[in-house]
């Protein structure tokens, strides 16, 4: 495995370790860590703020 990561790489790297430190609700946060399920609603929230940010995927590409 190359573990030799670009500029880019590790920028990208930052931008998304940014985003999850400011974004993801620390309430999820502490229900996953105690090994509970989000909620429909939750999850739903979460796909949302994914979408704001232009990462949503709502289907991944056929190859």
């Amino acid at each position: 495995m190359n573990a030799d990561f670009t500029a880019e790489d590790l920028a990208f790297q930052d931008e998304v370790r940014t985003f999850l430190q400011n974004e993801f609700p620390a309430e999820y946060r502490e229900k996953i860590d105690a090994n509970i399920r989000l909620s429909k609603e939750e999850i739903i929230n979460w796909q949302k703020i994914l979408y704001k940010k232009g990462w949503a995927v709502p289907s991944w590409p056929e190859e």
